[in-house]
């Protein structure tokens, strides 16, 4: 390739990583080759591929790629990040903190620790395959409910432990927890309502400080649209906003700035204490004590305005959301294919022929708009309902929110597709069936009647050896009684 060629090579490969189709090594090889053959380049690799030593290569000549191992963005995720979303966020929210200051915006969320933890990364002998790294024999997971605010300042924890009764927290070293934790219990350690309610009360409301009013911001989880929840914070002036659906990986403050520090800090600890000593353990007792140092550690002033500005909350800022955060959900409702790297004047698409030529085919050729002909115009698809106390952003109809298989454009021959009345219903008198031939028909119907004279053959059977039977048995004790009394 010439250094032009490898420039667009290059620049088509990070574009594809910022949509959340980013090439592992293999695609790469198998792309740099194809990009060759189509080009008409005369190249040593043997049977298409380029090898490791282009590879290598090809990574130093630009030191803006690099491999890395990415990290998961579920589908409803990737494209719930929707411009129109994200600009009604940031609308609905600039309303809310017009003239509010840092110490009165709040951000609430929870995040679970496992207390099997993650082992640390260690040094070992270079090609060694396997190196192993002692953890707890115990997967329980401990819920912890984390509260900040734009000023940099962070509430106690609440800790939710997996139990039924009071007696799951008298394992816990809780003395050793942040000061002024709360711990409570649950059956599986999830959050619920009831929860939610006591988080709020013992809490917030402890913490929070007597200016009025004041703004939480929380994701749209269950327990945090309870009816009391709602009713005590509408009582105390405080404003409950929701964030949109599946979007806190680029709008909650808490996710940004704060838990993955957490998370890694937590591991950390916890490799320490496990490699200091052969015999200590990450169990109960421990928790609360490998947890307050990795907490003193990530809540810190910095993390915590560092995760409210990247999110565009304070300083208020919607141009803080990066442009890469939205392209996965314009890549995922956009009707062209997913890009390709090709060689210059290659076609860039591949059409079906029983299609238009302005339709796109492929696996991923999914319309920016699709309506259920069974849901009306003004109904949007994915709205989640709440109540009209809590405030957020409403998804619009034209957003889509998850998967859905968009109708065919193909008819299929001898098919009849349904036609959609105007109001965006389906006709009741049309219908989508199958013209079969006349001879099939009949065949089925022939089958099916022989199939009902041998199952009535059967039952003929089987019900005359039950007869026999009952016969044989009521003559045979017939002639025993006899025998008795004569």
């Amino acid at each position: 390739m010439t250094t032009e060629q490898e420039a667009a090579f290059s620049l088509k490969i990070r574009e594809l990583a910022d949509m959340g189709f980013g090439l592992t090594k293999s695609q790469l090889l198998a792309k740099a080759g194809e990009f060759c053959l189509k080009a008409g380049l005369s190249t040593p690799f043997k049977d298409g591929p380029a090898g490791p030593s282009w590879y290598r290569g090809f990574m130093k000549r630009h030191k803006e790629l690099s491999l890395r191992r990415p990290s998961k963005l579920s589908t409803n995720r990737g494209r719930a990040m929707d411009r129109k979303v994200v600009d009604a966020h940031f609308k609905a929210i600039g309303k809310v903190i017009e003239n509010m200051e840092p110490q009165q915006i709040w951000n609430m969320d929870e995040s679970g620790f496992n207390l099997e933890h993650i082992p640390s990364k260690v040094i070992c002998e270079k090609g060694q395959k396997s190196v192993n790294s002692r953890v707890s024999s115990d997967r329980q997971n401990i819920t912890v409910v984390a509260c900040i605010n734009a000023a940099g300042m962070a509430m106690p924890p609440m800790f939710i432990a997996k139990g039924k009764t009071h007696k799951a927290i008298h394992a816990f070293s809780t003395t050793n927890a942040p000061p002024g934790s709360v711990w409570t219990y649950q059956e599986k350690a999830w959050m619920e309502d009831s929860l939610g309610v006591q988080w709020f009360k013992s809490v917030f409301l402890m913490h929070c400080g007597p200016e009025r009013p004041q703004v939480l911001i929380m994701d749209q989880h269950h327990s945090h649209e309870a009816e009391d929840l709602l009713d005590l914070a509408k009582l105390e002036n405080i404003t409950l906003f929701g964030l949109p659906p599946h979007t806190s990986q680029f709008l909650q403050p808490l996710d940004r700035g704060c838990f993955s520090s957490l998370t890694n800090g937590f591991n950390k600890e916890c490799s320490e204490h496990m490699s200091s000593n052969v015999t200590h353990v990450v169990n109960k007792a421990s928790f609360a004590t490998l947890f307050c140092r990795a907490w003193g550690k990530a809540m810190t002033p910095s993390n915590i305005r560092s995760g409210f500005a990247v999110t565009g909350i304070c300083p208020y800022n919607p141009q803080a959301i990066p442009e890469k955060a939205y392209k996965t959900a314009e890549r995922g409702t956009s009707t062209s294919p997913v890009p390709t790297v090709d060689a210059p004047n290659s076609p860039q698409m591949i059409t079906d022929p029983r299609t238009p030529s302005s339709t796109a085919v492929g696996p991923r050729s999914i319309p920016s708009t699709v309506v259920d002909p069974r849901i009306s115009s003004s109904t949007a698809i994915g709205t989640s309902g709440l109540p009209s106390r809590f405030v957020g952003p409403r998804i619009p109809p034209s957003t889509v929110v998850g998967p859905r298989s968009p109708p065919s454009t193909v008819a299929e021959p001898n098919i009849q597709p349904a036609k959609v009345a105007a109001s965006g219903k389906l006709s009741p008198t049309l219908t989508c069936r199958r013209n079969l031939p006349s001879t099939v028909t009949n065949n089925a119907s022939s089958t099916a009647v022989g199939q009902t004279q041998n199952a009535f053959i059967w039952y003929i059977v089987c019900f005359v050896l039950f007869l026999k039977r009952f016969r044989l048995l009521y003559f045979t004790r017939l002639m025993k009684y006899s025998a008795f009394f004569q």
